[in-house]
């Protein structure tokens, strides 16, 4: 998506030296770039939901596809 090179270069410079003057822990949120950076996308984590028993699994995504809520329905148990 075409916000992405931005995003990138945000996330990368912008976010962990945030952290470092706001909280004074810049290690915590380059950890947090990385762990975002890992997640898997809106596809294969509808398809671990699925795996999981999850129905109706769905995403929408926010702010250009930077977040995403994904929703599914979990069938009760007999």
């Amino acid at each position: 998506f075409w916000l992405r090179p931005f995003y990138d270069l945000y996330s990368y410079f912008v976010i962990p030296r945030l952290g470092a003057w706001v909280a004074r822990q810049p290690i915590a949120y380059q950890y947090l770039v990385d762990s975002i950076r890992r997640f898997p996308d809106q596809a294969i984590f509808a398809a671990a939901l699925q795996v999981a028993g999850f129905a109706d699994v769905a995403w929408r995504n926010l702010s250009f596809g930077i977040a995403c809520l994904h929703f599914g329905t979990k069938p009760h148990e007999a």
